[in-house]
């Protein structure tokens, strides 16, 4: 699978092909592959407004996840910020919106 993974995001890359990759690492525990994949995702200069702005957004919020998971509150608290930044509009009734708060609010509280 990986190698189907890795040569679809050199023939299409984008926030789909990209967030296949970065999920295929993060669900075999290669969090720092995940991690760097994810901030691809973030650091190509995809703009909201179309389908894949959903890979683009939900990135912030598993880069957050995954820093949480790896003990670094700093980072998981900066990439949690910008999520909820992002959904600044949001309705706050959403499940994922609700769990980034938490977690934001658990990781400020280890600092």
């Amino acid at each position: 699978a990986l190698n189907l993974l890795e040569k679809a995001s050199l023939l299409w890359n984008n926030s789909y092909t990209l967030e296949s990759l970065a999920n295929y690492f993060k669900s075999t525990n290669e969090i720092n592959n995940a991690i760097c994949t994810y901030e691809d995702i973030i650091n190509s200069n995809y703009s909201l407004g179309w389908e894949g702005q959903e890979s683009f957004v939900s990135a912030y919020y598993l880069l957050g996840k995954l820093y949480t998971d790896k003990g670094d509150a700093e980072q998981a608290i900066a990439y949690f910020t910008e999520f909820l930044d992002i959904l600044d509009k949001a309705d706050e009734d959403l499940p994922v919106f609700i769990d980034a708060k938490s977690r934001l609010r658990e990781q400020m509280s280890l600092k």
